[in-house]
């Protein structure tokens, strides 16, 4: 919104084990508040969980560059 992020939707992570629910379940909101707060995709790993890190670095940036076209 006017060039700010104000929110972040998750379309999919990893959930197709009780591992990864558990890993997610604690990684997605502070992946989340870490890119509002930073208001990029430059966000830190979060501990045990960092291909999942990774890959929400990468699409969220990929739909910043997406937003600004």
């Amino acid at each position: 919104s006017r060039g700010r992020i104000i929110d972040v939707q998750f379309l999919d992570y990893p959930h197709d084990q009780n591992t990864s629910v558990q890993i997610s379940g604690g990684a997605v909101p502070i992946l989340r508040t870490e890119a509002i707060t930073a208001q990029s995709a430059e966000v830190d790993i979060v501990s045990c969980a960092t291909q999942t890190s990774r890959a929400f670095r990468e699409s969220l940036a990929s739909a910043l560059v997406q937003a600004k076209l």
